[in-house]
């Protein structure tokens, strides 16, 4: 790429989108771009300095390990190497992580590489091929990390780099923070919680830093407060945390279910009464009256991936615009405290039992026996039943009901691995969610899935999480001092968009119309039972208002509408030819595990063929 073609550039505060070919790299929309004697050698996205920028590419440019030279914030990169080969990578706090495709023209390729789908869509060539495999297991919330809705695509996990070749339509990967490189357990004592509080602290201060105006969302659970404290402490009178809250209609009368509660703006308040000048917390309410599906819809469309959660959509699409009227360009979530701060690890009874240990598993049950339970209940919680399988799942939930193919019956029982994979980002896809598309012009960031605290996690020892309070032990300790006691000792739970039912009742139509796209969809006609759907819909309008149907069966419905309604306009603004079943590349081109191969190996099958 010639010096003149970098004015082409874009600078760009919502995405990264980059080709390589023959002839070199290409940048056409990055944060900063690296040259060296008129030619581009690199280009970044996210919270990295120039200086820093410029240390990163180079560092890749002959490593595919990152290592002290990448600051511990959201960022994406490329590098030029000199044997011609291009080198990706994203932070493990940019959570969506990268999206890529190669297509051939003849016997040219070219890779296009960009920090969300849409913008890989809108640049590719080729024919668009629907991968039904995991559309199919998009709709019943288990679809493969590392695949997307498109045969052609792949995700790349945050914590990964890959290589690619000019000439290649396959690609290499390299895993550097992820379940196969994070340090083993042996950190445990007093002294572990002042570690984590220190740790977090210096990765928000490092964050805070780099951002305008502080905004986050603040709600009643342990994770967001006990961001927002660490915020506090870095704020000012005159640049205070603007805290938001999701709070449901008051018309909406949304009484508790089970263990949820559906309004969490007073627990939030205690908070901002907590950190008075320093952190204020405003609550945000539907009084639009947004369509759950029309918020999912809008979201789609940012980002080019379904939505998986509808009644999140419409609080999230608000809090994004809430932040933008602050002029924010970084904004507070903690999504993946639930992994590196309060999960209670309850696999740790097989991983030590699996490891010969029977003092340290039987070391679970004593820590309990000072919280009220007997020996026998207490070994039979924290030992024996964590090592079982989940009961069977619900038979009577919509979408269980609605699906032609079979549902798992039971979860395997949790594990070591299944953790560093959750803690790293490499279970769980937020490819929507936490996309930076899906907030153009701000920058989502989670402190919680920093590099930093993420390898603490892992470096802390299972036992160690459960010692204390029958549940989220840990978190519970080192937040002690930080959070009200109300929000600290608290066992229920927050549930957000529990006024669904509300807005979705005053225009059922607005159902049927969805539902006529998924009739309208081959890949979802093939493992929907659309005559249940149909009288699941009918049977909502004979529903009172004041009479919800369960929160639960609703969310699984109005993600099987949103996700028909993502595949008509996938259709519509890309068109879109679906692959045959017996030969369809599982997850987006990738091996039927979902997974790359060793690190230093090819990634599978070839990625698209782009004809």
């Amino acid at each position: 790429m010639t010096p003149g073609a970098a004015n082409h550039l874009q600078v760009s505060p919502s995405g990264w989108l980059v080709s390589g070919a023959d002839d070199g790299l290409h940048v056409l929309e990055a944060t900063h771009l690296d040259m060296v004697d008129g030619r581009v050698k690199g280009a970044t996205f996210g919270l990295l300095s120039a200086s820093e920028s410029s240390r990163l590419v180079a560092r890749l440019g002959h490593s595919s390990v990152p290592g002290d030279s990448a600051p511990d914030t959201p960022w994406a990169a490329v590098a030029h190497r000199a044997d011609g080969s291009l080198s990706l990578a994203c932070s493990p706090m940019l959570v969506s992580g990268l999206f890529l495709t190669v297509e051939r023209d003849g016997r040219r390729t070219r890779l296009i590489a960009a920090t969300d789908p849409v913008r890989v869509l809108r640049t590719m060539r080729g024919r668009l091929n629907l991968n039904q495999d995991f559309i199919h297991h998009f709709a019943m919330f288990s679809a493969a990390p590392r695949g997307t809705p498109f045969t052609d695509i792949v995700r790349v996990p945050p914590g990964d780099t890959v290589v690619w070749r000019p000439g290649q339509q396959s690609i290499t990967t390299v895993e550097w923070c992820g379940p196969a490189t994070l340090p083993a357990p042996h950190r445990e004592g007093n002294l572990v919680a002042r570690d984590y509080l220190r740790t977090f602290d210096a990765v928000v201060a490092d964050l805070a830093a780099r951002s305008g105006p502080l905004v986050a969302t603040v709600s009643g659970g342990l994770d967001s407060t006990f961001l927002a404290s660490s915020l506090a402490r870095v704020a000012t009178p005159e640049n205070p945390v603007h805290g938001f809250c999701h709070s449901p209609l008051p018309e909406a009368n949304c009484t508790p279910m089970a263990h949820f509660d559906p309004d969490d703006f007073p627990l939030a308040q205690l908070m901002a009464a907590d950190y008075a000048d320093l952190l204020s917390v405003t609550a945000m309410r539907n009084t639009d009256h947004i369509h759950p599906l029309d918020a999912a819809l809008a979201r789609s469309e940012l980002t080019g991936w379904p939505t998986s959660s509808a009644t999140n959509a419409v609080w999230l699409n608000d809090f994004n615009n809430q932040a933008a009227s602050l002029g924010a360009t970084t904004a507070f979530v903690g999504v993946c405290g639930n992994a590196t701060f309060s999960d209670s690890h309850l696999y740790a009874s097989g991983y030590y039992l699996r490891r010969g240990r029977v003092d340290r598993s039987l070391s679970l049950a004593a820590a309990q026996m000072g919280h009220g339970q007997s020996w026998r209940s207490a070994m039979r919680s924290r030992v024996f039943r964590p090592l079982r399988q989940s009961p069977p799942a619900n038979s009577q939930r919509w979408v269980t009901l609605g699906l032609r193919i079979p549902v798992a019956k039971t979860h395997p029982s949790p594990s070591r691995d299944t953790y560093l994979a959750w803690c790293s980002g490499h279970l769980h896809s937020m490819a929507g969610s936490l996309n930076p598309a899906s907030a153009p012009g701000i920058l989502l960031v989670d402190p919680f899935a920093s590099r930093a605290v993420i390898e603490l996690a892992a470096e802390i020892e299972p036992r160690h999480w459960q010692r204390g309070a029958p549940d989220r032990a840990f978190a519970r300790q080192v937040a002690k001092g930080r959070v009200p006691e109300a929000i600290r000792t608290r066992r229920r739970r927050g549930g957000q968009g529990r006024d669904a039912w509300y807005v979705v009742s005053r225009d059922l139509d607005r159902l049927d119309r969805a539902l006529a796209h998924v009739r309208g969809s081959q890949v979802l006609s093939e493992v929907l039972d659309l005559d249940i759907f149909t009288r699941v819909v009918a049977g909502l309008r004979k529903r009172p208002e004041h009479d919800p149907p369960s929160h639960i069966d609703l969310e699984d419905l109005l993600r099987i509408l949103a996700l028909g309604e993502y595949l008509h306009w996938v259709d519509a603004e890309f068109g879109s030819a679906v692959v045959p079943a017996p030969g369809i590349r599982p997850q987006g081109g990738l091996n039927p595990s979902g997974r790359y191969g060793p690190a230093g190996t090819p990634a599978g099958p070839p990625l698209g063929s782009g004809d």
